[in-house]
C-alpha cells in the first residue's frame, strides 16, 4: 500500500512499509516466502496441472546461484541461500517450454534463504541499480542501501519551508544487536570495494569485543562504500545505520540527515558475514508528496547546492500544477543542498523525501 495517512498526533505515518511503490526494510523468509508463492502461482498460471512437487522441481532447478560457487553442493544446494535466489523468468519460461531460457533475463530479488529470518538478501527498493563498483572483490552479492531522509509538515501560501541536506562529509556507522546474547560482531568499511580483513583491505574498522560497533569517516568523499558485518562469535539480530551528517546554525534551516538502514541476523556457523553497499554518488531525488489539504493546493519545490534557493535563483526546479514535486540530479556533485518548499497557493500537508544512491 502506497502513501501516508494523518495520524492523531498530528504527524503523518506510512499506509505500507514505506510511501511509495518500494521499500527496503522488508526482507528475510518474512519477504522471501510471500514472493516464492507468488513465482510459484506464475507458474501454475502457464500450467495448472503441475503438482506441488513438480513446481518445487521448477523453482530450484531456475534459480540463480548467488554466493561463491563453494557454497553449494553436488546438490545445487546451500546452507546460506538454499537453491539460490529465484528468477520467475525462467521458472515460468521452463514451466511453459521445458526449457531454461539464456542468462540475461530479469530476476526477482529475493531468495529461499532457509531460516535466515533476518538477512534482507531481497531487494526491494527501485533505485537498485546493475551498474557494478569499481573494483568489487569476486563472488561478492552486495545489496544497495539507498541513503534517504523523511520529513513532514504544513505549508501555507506564501510561507517557505527550507531544509539542508549534506551528501560529503562526516559519515557515521552504528552496528547493534539488540538480542541479549552475548556476540562479538565487527564492522569493516572500504571505499569503492569490498571489505577484506585478512588481507587487510580496508579503510576503516571497528572490533570490540561486543556486537556493537561504531566508525566515523571524517570526510567522506563520493563513492561506492561496502561495508562488511561479521560474526566472530555468536548468533543474533542486528541493526546497521549509515548516516551522512548534517548540522544547520540557521534556525530557519532544518538540517535533514540521510541515513542507510538495515537489520539482520548474523549466526556464526551459517552466516558468519554478509556485505552491504551504499553510494552517495549515482543519483539524487527529492520527492515532494502532499497527501492531506485542499484539493486547490499547489507546491512547488526548488533546490540549490551550496546557498539558499529562492523562485528566482535555483539549480533545479519542480512548479507542477499540483502538489507533487519530483526532482532528479544524476552523478551530484559533492557538497550541501539546499531546498526551498513553497505553498504558491493552498495550505495542506506535505511529505518531503530525500534519496541518494
Amino acid at each position: 500500500m502506497t502513501g501516508t495517512l494523518p495520524l492523531p498526533s498530528g504527524g503523518f505515518g506510512y499506509k505500507g512499509y514505506d510511501a511509495g511503490d518500494y521499500t527496503t526494510s522488508f526482507g528475510g523468509t518474512s519477504s522471501a516466502c510471500p514472493l516464492a508463492a507468488g513465482v510459484c502461482a506464475l507458474i501454475l498460471s502457464v500450467k495448472p496441472e503441475l503438482t506441488a512437487a513438480q513446481v518445487k522441481e521448477i523453482l530450484e532447478s531456475t534459480t540463480d546461484k548467488i554466493g561463491s560457487t563453494s557454497d553449494y553442493n553436488a546438490k545445487g544446494h546451500s546452507i546460506h541461500f538454499g537453491y539460490g535466489r529465484i528468477n520467475a523468468l525462467k521458472a515460468v519460461t521452463k514451466a511453459k517450454t521445458g526449457q531454461i531460457p539464456a542468462a540475461g533475463g530479469n530476476t526477482t530479488g529475493g531468495g529461499t534463504h532457509g531460516g535466515n529470518s533476518g538477512n534482507n538478501t531481497t531487494n526491494n527498493n527501485n533505485n537498485t541499480n546493475n551498474t557494478p563498483a569499481p573494483n568489487p572483490a569476486p563472488n561478492v552479492d552486495a545489496d544497495l542501501i539507498p541513503f534517504e531522509g523523511l520529513r513532514g509538515g504544513v505549508l501555507r501560501e506564501g510561507v517557505i519551508h527550507y531544509y539542508k541536506i549534506s551528501i560529503t562529509g562526516k559519515m557515521r556507522l552504528r552496528l547493534e544487536s539488540p538480542t541479549e546474547e552475548k556476540n562479538d560482531f565487527d564492522m569493516f568499511l572500504r571505499k569503492n570495494g569490498a571489505p577484506e580483513p585478512k588481507t587487510k583491505k580496508y579503510d576503516f574498522l571497528s572490533t570490540k569485543d561486543s556486537s556493537d560497533e561504531e566508525i566515523i569517516v571524517p570526510n567522506a568523499d563520493q563513492a561506492d562504500y561496502f561495508v562488511l558485518l561479521r560474526s566472530v562469535f555468536g548468533n543474533g539480530g542486528y541493526n546497521f545505520e549509515n548516516t551522512l551528517l548534517c548540522t544547520s546554525s540557521d534556525p530557519n534551516i532544518e538540517a535533514l540527515p540521510l541515513s542507510a538502514m538495515i537489520g539482520g541476523f548474523l549466526v556464526k556457523d551459517r552466516i558468519p558475514h554478509i556485505f552491504y553497499r551504499m553510494s552517495n554518488r549515482r543519483k539524487l531525488e527529492f520527492i515532494l508528496d502532499s497527501p492531506v489539504g485542499e484539493n486547490t493546493r499547489n507546491f512547488d519545490m526548488f533546490v540549490k547546492r551550496g546557498a539558499l534557493p529562492s523562485p528566482t535563483q535555483f539549480d533545479h526546479k519542480s512548479t507542477n500544477t499540483g502538489n507533487n514535486e519530483r526532482i532528479t540530479i544524476n552523478t551530484p556533485a559533492p557538497g550541501d543542498y539546499y531546498i526551498a518548499l513553497r505553498a504558491a497557493k493552498g495550505v495542506g500537508g506535505y511529505n518531503l523525501k530525500v534519496v541518494l544512491t
